[in-house]
């Protein structure tokens, strides 16, 4: 009984591709001692399928999400309906009212705005481009001031996370905790880490608290210096 009992308590499903979730809600839970955050999911693709903040999302959490996809929109619309659903773009340009080019694959999880990255993939036997549109985009900073600052941002956008990071006013807007796909995927760096994403953060004062590989957390250093 009192092994049910602690399994039922400390046991957690995890949506992400290898158990980012798990390790942020550590930081939050154990860290920060914060059980309760709001989010932001730049390229939240499938409702729960690979996501960073399904398991917030049914711990009760809600924030905003992002996706060009209009597909995987409804997806979202339908099962994550406390959270805001933009189907827009996150652009690493401040320009008002910017329309770029989404390369919609048939693979959900590496469509992109970036041209080069859907060359580059359209150039391999197993992916193909269906379609593309013009979809609107907006710059973190915007979207910041629109509706919040998140305690936690999650960051994968096929081939242009470095330049969206780069966007942000970290003098203004600093989220708690960051997770960002730092792996690259395909051609000749295929199974390589791109470590000018985490040394560009590890500058502006955030700490490489965890790698899977796949994606790296990272954590504000200013709020360890606080506790």
């Amino acid at each position: 009984m009192l092994l049910k009992n602690y399994k039922k308590k400390h046991s957690f499903i995890s949506y992400s591709q290898s158990g980012e979730d798990l390790i942020i809600k550590f930081i939050f839970n154990h860290i920060l001692k914060q059980e309760k955050f709001n989010y932001f999911d730049v390229g939240a693709n499938h409702p729960y399928h690979l996501s960073n903040t399904a398991l917030f999302y049914d711990l009760g959490m809600n924030g905003v999400v992002i996706e060009p996809n209009f597909i995987l929109c409804k997806e979202l619309l339908k099962y994550r309906k406390r959270d805001k659903v933009l189907n827009i773009g996150v652009s690493s340009s401040n320009v008002q009212n910017q329309m770029l080019n989404f390369y919609r694959f048939n693979v959900d999880t590496i469509s992109t705005f970036s041209e080069e990255e859907a060359t580059r993939l359209s150039k391999m036997n197993h992916y193909k481009i269906i379609d593309v549109k013009q979809i609107e985009v907006l710059c973190l900073n915007e979207l910041f001031e629109k509706y919040f600052l998140p305690d936690f941002i999650s960051i994968d956008v096929e081939g242009s996370d470095f330049d969206i990071i780069r966007s942000i006013d970290f003098n203004v807007f600093r989220p708690k905790v960051m997770c960002v796909e730092t792996s690259i995927h395909g051609g000749e760096k295929m199974g390589s880490k791109d470590f000018e994403i985490i040394d560009y953060l590890v500058k502006k004062n955030y700490i490489n608290y965890g790698d899977t590989f796949n994606n790296t957390i990272f954590l504000d250093s200013k709020l360890i210096d606080q506790l």
